[in-house]
């Protein structure tokens, strides 16, 4: 689990430039086929972001990603958020609009490095994805099962940002999926 730069104090320049550095070297020592990426909200964006550049740089890519309730659009544009928020009991729409523009800096909030789910989903391994219908970036996890229909989604009624990580009987639930797809994801042939 790298310890990565952190907005306001950091941006997307700098804090991909450290995850694909770290991964660069992570991959460098350990075969792709035995390890799982995986990220929780911004670091499920991350992990997406990360995944495309290493992909673009024809690097190995591991086994699967496991994205859990990510953050993958950083500007709180969906309609569905509106009637959302109400019900979000951690995030607000001010809070990750203001995030995201700190995180985008000088780069457009529609660049895939910024808002991944704007990049090409092409080539990358197979995938996990967690969403809460009560997490206003539910939005986004359901734009990437939308977008990418071979995902693996899914999303719980009533449950708040980030809950496959409590513990809630559909956390350890969820808990139980992501061990399962841990050990049964298969390299997939154009990401190797």
């Amino acid at each position: 689990m790298p310890l990565y730069p952190l907005s306001p104090a950091h941006n997307v320049e700098s804090i991909t430039s450290f995850a694909l550095a770290f991964y660069r070297d992570f991959t460098a020592s350990v075969d792709p086929a035995q390890f799982v990426m995986a990220g929780d909200s911004a670091g499920g964006g991350l992990t997406a972001a990360t995944a495309m550049l290493a992909r673009d740089a024809g690097l190995p890519l591991p086994k699967g990603l496991i994205l859990i309730c990510p953050w993958l659009n950083v500007a709180p544009n969906h309609p569905d958020q509106t009637a959302i928020a109400p019900r979000d009991a951690i995030l607000t729409l001010q809070g990750i609009r203001e995030a995201g523009a700190h995180y985008a800096a000088d780069r457009a909030i529609d660049d895939p490095l910024v808002s991944p789910i704007h990049g090409s989903w092409d080539r990358l391994p197979p995938m996990l994805c967690f969403g809460g219908g009560d997490d206003i970036l539910v939005t986004d996890a359901r734009a990437l099962k939308a977008k990418h229909p071979a995902v693996d989604y899914h999303e719980l009624a009533k449950m708040i940002h980030d809950w496959p990580l409590f513990l809630f009987p559909e956390s350890r639930a969820a808990q139980q999926s992501m061990a399962e797809f841990a050990r049964s994801a298969k390299i997939h042939p154009s990401a190797a």
